[in-house]
């Protein structure tokens, strides 16, 4: 069975982009129901996330190279918001990673809801939004 270089590149694209969502949205429910949650896990999260975020960025840009650029309308428009968002959630994972890193410096065990938990549930959401803006992209 020959898999073709576009397919493998967009599963790549959905799977790590499962991953992202489904990541950011356990830990966000994790302080939300169980009110802590262990920094060794949140800074093993972290440290997947950016691998995981980097395989997402490149293969969105191998979709765009695979499928082209849309040149004008709804879905050059949704491109160009979907792009703008992905830059807002990098920023926030940015900021959320940073908190983490400040969290295992002072040598916190386990980390309990506030900024952290909203930085978690941005992220989900933003990649909600990425998500539900891709699905006008792919179907215009």
């Amino acid at each position: 069975m020959v898999v073709s270089p576009y397919l493998a590149v967009r599963a790549i694209h959905v799977l790590a982009g499962g991953f992202v969502l489904g990541g950011a949205a356990v830990l966000w429910l994790g302080f939300r129901v169980g009110g802590a949650v262990p920094v060794r896990l949140l800074s093993w999260f972290e440290a997947v996330f950016w691998a995981v975020l980097g395989a997402v960025v490149f293969s969105g840009l191998g979709n765009l190279v695979g499928f082209g650029v849309p040149a004008q309308g709804v879905r050059a428009s949704a491109l160009s918001f979907k792009l703008a968002v992905v830059l807002v959630v990098t920023v926030v994972s940015l900021v959320r990673t940073l908190a983490v890193l400040d969290l295992r410096r002072r040598g916190v065990e386990t980390a309990v809801g506030g900024r952290i938990r909203l930085l978690y549930a941005a992220t989900a959401v933003g990649v909600m939004v990425i998500v539900s803006t891709a699905g006008v992209l792919a179907r215009g």
